[in-house]
């Protein structure tokens, strides 16, 4: 008897649209781009006016076309990878993260706050009770960036979060005042918090329907502002550790490309999680969409179970548009289309 083997998942991050009619014909053209998933990038203030709408969508995804549907809380508190402004921020500036060198703040939610905690969970919840979502995709979770700690290098003593709340929690964890600069117990201290939200986050999902799945997408390895531990990642909550080596934005190579897929796959097995690998589809120069199905085979290659592009159409009409969005969709489509061909039996 043959094996079958299990469905690769390949899907495309969507985002910018709550008109439903326009949503099927997307989604139809999503699936003929060889996707079988789809993930719902959904900002603070398309949750505050437009939720209904995304969950209508979520339906359709999954009834009308047999996605699986995931929901990503896309740049919420800017804390989390995306451009969309914040809700929270607006309404709450003196909960921002602050720069311990000039103690300003950042355009960044401190997700130590009470306040934050509550506004995101009171959402999370909410999402979670959508029959039609089989999971959270917890993007990039970070400090916020400053000037002298941008991407992809982290050479300043200093730091983000230095508010009252972080600096109030530093001292009634290790009883000393928190230093303005980087220290091993600032590094762990941070760290810590940042798993301890996460932990949160998925555990609240896990609270509300045990099915739904927690991915989180780790930064690659080598950017200072994530979580850089990724085996801290892989916690009992979650589900499936994934990871976006963006190498055209990082000036790098598909060399660190198989490299960054191969210790994510790695870690995630190690911790028996599933894998999930995110391949550039914005912002590609003219003449480099070639490199994209050189990515996508890197990905299979390395044994991820789920394949995701970020973004549909390219990036069309979004200011991170690539130079011809029409090819790299097509593209994209093309090396999605070929790897489930070579998974049918």
């Amino acid at each position: 008897m043959v094996e079958v083997k299990e469905q690769l998942e390949l899907g495309v991050a969507y985002h910018g649209n709550v008109y439903l009619d326009h949503a099927r014909s997307d989604f139809k053209e999503i699936q003929e781009h060889g996707c079988n998933s789809i993930l719902l990038a959904m900002s603070e203030y398309d949750f505050e006016q437009w939720r209904g709408r995304y969950f209508k969508m979520a339906r359709i995804a999954k009834e009308e076309f047999d996605f699986s549907v995931y929901v990503n809380f896309w740049a919420w508190g800017r804390i989390f990878g995306g451009e969309a402004p914040s809700v929270f921020l607006s309404n709450n500036a003196e909960f921002r993260q602050v720069f311990s060198k000039t103690k300003n703040p950042f355009p960044a939610a401190c997700f130590n706050t009470k306040a934050f905690q509550k506004y995101i969970i009171k959402a999370v919840r909410k999402v979670a009770t959508v029959a039609a979502v089989d999971g959270f995709f917890w993007d990039e979770p970070h400090y916020a960036y400053s000037e002298e700690n941008l991407l992809p290098t982290n050479l300043t003593p200093y730091y983000v979060c230095y508010c009252k709340t972080c600096q109030d929690l530093f001292f009634e964890q290790y009883q000393y005042a928190m230093p303005s600069t980087k220290i091993a117990d600032v590094i762990l201290f941070k760290e810590q918090r940042l798993l301890g939200f996460l932990q949160n986050l998925c555990q609240m999902v896990k609270s509300v329907d045990s099915h739904k799945k927690n991915i989180i997408c780790v930064m690659p390895s080598h950017v200072p502002t994530g979580m850089s531990n990724w085996d801290l990642a892989c916690f009992e909550s979650m589900d499936v550790l994934a990871t976006d080596p963006y190498w055209m934005l990082f000036q790098k190579d598909l060399q660190w490309v198989q490299e960054e897929s191969k210790k994510l796959v790695t870690t995630a097995k190690k911790h028996k999680k599933g894998s999930q690998l995110w391949v550039l589809a914005f912002r590609i120069p003219k003449g480099r969409e070639v490199e994209i199905p050189k990515a996508v085979e890197i990905f299979h290659q390395s044994g991820a179970d789920s394949i995701f592009a970020w973004l549909y159409r390219g990036g069309l009409q979004t200011f991170v548009k690539s130079d011809d969005p029409a090819l790299v969709w097509e593209t994209v489509g093309a090396a999605f289309k070929r790897l489930r061909e070579s998974k049918i039996i």
